[in-house]
Formats: C-alpha cells, structure tokens, sequence
C-alpha cells in the first residue's frame, strides 16, 4: 500500500515538473515568427538579433510600467530588424503574456521609433481572438507610442480607461492583455536591444516632443485654400497628429497622416525641419514600392519646389509644409 502511495506521489511530482517546464518553454521557446513577418512585411529583408532579458532588465520594466515581466520571461530572445535597401522598416518581437485563457503570444510588429504598427497572434486560446485581430481594433492601436498605449489601461493592468479605446464588453480583458503585452514589447525592445534601437531612430530618444492641440487652425485653412487644397481628400484631417519638436527652434515637426489614396491607407510619418521634408516613413506599410518611391522622392523638397504640384503625394507633401509654416509661425 505505501509502495502504491509512493508511485503515485512520484506520479504527480513528476507531472508537476513537467507543467512547469511547459509553462517554461512556452515563454522562451517562442517560435520563429517567418510566416508573419513575410505578411506583415512582404518585399522586405530581416536579421535576426538574440539578446538576454536578465533580471536587471524586469526591474526596469517594473520601474516604468505599474506590472512587470513573470519569471519565465526571462533568458534568451530574438529581436528581427526588418529593413527594405538601406532603410530600417522596424522590428518584429514575440512576447508572451499571461491571460485567464492560457500564455497568449503575440507578434509585434514595431516602427523605427518603437510605435505599434501591427500584430498578429502566434498563439491564443480565446475563442474571440478573431474579433480583436481584425482591422477595427488593430486601427485603435496603429502608430501608438509607448506612452499613448499606457493611457488606455488602468494600474491594474487588466482594466481599460474610460474612452481610451472601443471595445465589445466581453473583450475589455483581453483588449488590456493586448495592450500589457504591447507595453511590455516596447520597454524589453528598448532595454535589451538598446544599441540597434537608437542606431535606427527616426526621433532621439532625448528628443522631446510637443502634441499640438490643434492643427488645422484657421491660419491653415486659409492657407490651404489659397493653394487649392482646401477640398484635398486623399489626407484623413480628422485624424492628423502634429508633433513640435522642443529644441528652440519652434519649426522642426513631426506630422502622423493617413493617406486615403491607396488601399490599405498608410500611415506617413513626416518629418520637416526649418520648412524642408527630411524624411518620410510610415508606421503600417507602404501599399506598393512604386507609391513608396513617390514618397521618398519627396524628401529634401521645401514649399518653393512644390508651387506646381502634378501628383497625390506631390499635394500631400505641399499640405504637410503648409501646416508646419503655419504652425511655425503661429509660435
């Protein structure tokens, strides 16, 4: 009787063990995310970076985030930079995270300057995982910056802020899980893969950026009407971001707009300095290499190279200049 109590004791320790070595690999064996990267970037190339999430590093995630890294979320793990030519596109990094419906893993697909450009899971057990997978949450979460994502979870971390994001009731605990795993894949990305992330910034780390409250001021409205812009649809105005980069100067932007001209719409990422486009990126994708190439043919111009403008992008870049002379000089 006690050798039979003794078999099965070993039986259950023995399972036990096996659980938890499970729940161990499940966090650090993360598959290799190819397949989505090659949807999330089609065209591009990558190169894979290992780097080691020690202790010292799930302190810092504690110290900037009201939750921190489990454990298991320690030890080896790959960052992929995903480049197109000279270019940095951004990363991709699997995180796990822990949910009520099992270890969920998403992959993340980052922007140069570590903002949300999408993500796909690789792994999740909630039979809703459809509906927050599909274009109507996703957009919620596009071109998100670290600290615009902390705004829409309460401390808690499992909780949404009130008219942070719209989400069905049911899904308000796993949209937070998202969100959580979200946050934590900026902050180990920036930690561990410190040296990668600054090489390829668009925007210094240091530098300090200002939201402008309202961009299409009268003053721009004007001055879009003047130049015949004033019925330009291939720019989504209601959701235009301006951003004033703090360095004295008071005429250095950075402009978020989606252009509705090609679908899906990308999000452009402008940045202007003393009136002249320095660079242009987007935090999506680019629909096709030939409207890429019509973007990027655009950096280096100022207002004085774009009074004939002949094309879409051509009009896209005159509004961007115009909204940051007016914004310039409204300061």
């Amino acid at each position: 009787m006690k050798h039979l109590l003794l078999i099965k004791l070993s039986a259950l320790l023995l399972a036990g063990a096996i659980a938890e070595s499970v729940q161990a690999q499940a966090y650090c064996a993360l598959r290799d995310p190819v397949r989505q990267i090659g949807e999330l970037y089609p065209g591009h190339s990558y190169v894979s970076h290992v780097g080691v999430v020690t202790s010292d590093a799930r302190k810092e995630v504690s110290n900037r985030l009201p939750f921190t890294l489990h454990f298991n979320e320690l030890g080896s793990h790959t960052v992929y930079t995903v480049s197109k030519g000279e270019t940095k596109a951004g990363y991709v990094h699997v995180r796990p995270e822990i949910t009520r419906w099992g270890i969920m893993e998403i992959t993340w697909s980052l922007d140069a300057d570590l903002r949300v450009q999408d993500f796909a899971f690789q792994r999740c057990r909630n039979r809703r995982r459809a509906i927050l997978e599909n274009e109507d949450f996703k957009k919620q979460l596009r071109g998100k910056s670290f600290d615009e994502l902390l705004g829409l979870i309460n401390q808690d971390g499992i909780s949404l802020t009130d008219n942070g994001i719209e989400v069905n009731s049911l899904d308000e605990e796993f949209a937070a899980s998202i969100i959580r795993c979200a946050l934590k894949t900026i902050v180990v990305t920036e930690i561990v893969w410190e040296k990668q992330v600054q090489a390829a910034r668009a925007v210094p780390r240091d530098t300090e950026l200002q939201v402008v409250t309202e961009v299409y001021t009268p003053n721009v409205q004007t001055a879009l009407e003047r130049m015949l812009l004033g019925d330009n649809k291939d720019i989504d105005r209601e959701n235009v971001k301006a951003f004033r980069v703090v360095d004295g100067s008071k005429k250095n932007f950075l402009i978020e707009t989606r252009w509705l001209a090609a679908n899906p719409a990308p999000i452009v990422r402008w940045y202007v300095s003393e009136g002249t486009i320095t660079k242009i990126a987007t935090s999506t994708r680019w629909p096709s290499d030939a409207i890429e190439t019509a973007f990027q043919l655009m950096n280096g111009k100022s207002l004085a190279e774009l009074t004939n403008c002949k094309s879409t992008v051509e009009l896209s870049a005159l509004e961007v200049l115009l909204i940051c002379r007016e914004l310039g000089q409204g300061q």
